[in-house]
């Protein structure tokens, strides 16, 4: 088997697998864009100063873009990334940071009542399906910015307007 041959069979195997998790978890393994990753962190600013020790998650964290940058961000956090689907999940395993882990698991299974900022983008379905749990499992004063998507029942906090975007908002909340 010549060279361009076993490349397009690894593409071929990644794009069938991907598509099975994808068809399976009802998701896309969509990135964030820069301009909502630069939005989540200058908000986070707000609220915190780099210094602060953080522990912050992602739910979903996809190919781990959004987790590198909060990492490079906010150097005395932890920040966590829970990612299912195994392509994405092994290419963010790749790309690490000394205060960025990633873990392959179900974000609707894993213990986030230690995180001090949750961050996803999820489809509608699981924002409603987090929905019907975020509460019972963080802390009281925990932030979670959800990009593109809002909770069905719950008023954000804040909605930040991003604008040359495809998710075009960011919404806040706080428990």
């Amino acid at each position: 088997m010549d060279f361009i041959s076993i490349i397009i069979l690894i593409i071929l195997v990644v794009v069938i697998v991907n598509t099975v998790y994808s068809t399976i978890y009802k998701v896309v393994n969509m990135p964030s864009a820069p301009q909502t990753r630069k939005a989540i962190i200058d908000d986070i600013r707000t609220e915190y100063t780099t210094d602060n020790i953080l522990n912050i998650y992602d739910l979903g964290s996809g190919w781990g873009g959004l987790c590198r940058k909060l990492a490079a961000s906010f150097p005395q956090a932890q920040v966590k990334g829970y990612e299912i689907s195994p392509i994405p999940f092994l290419i963010s395993k790749i790309k690490w940071r000394k205060n960025y882990t990633i873990h392959r698991g179900d974000i609707f299974k894993i213990d986030i009542k230690n995180a001090d900022i949750i961050v996803c983008y999820l489809s509608p379905i699981h924002m409603k399906q987090l929905e019907e749990t975020i509460k019972r499992r963080v802390k009281k004063g925990t932030i979670l910015y959800s990009q593109g998507f809002p909770f069905p029942n719950i008023q954000p906090e804040k909605v930040i307007e991003i604008p040359y975007s495809l998710e075009r908002k960011l919404y806040r909340y706080r428990f």
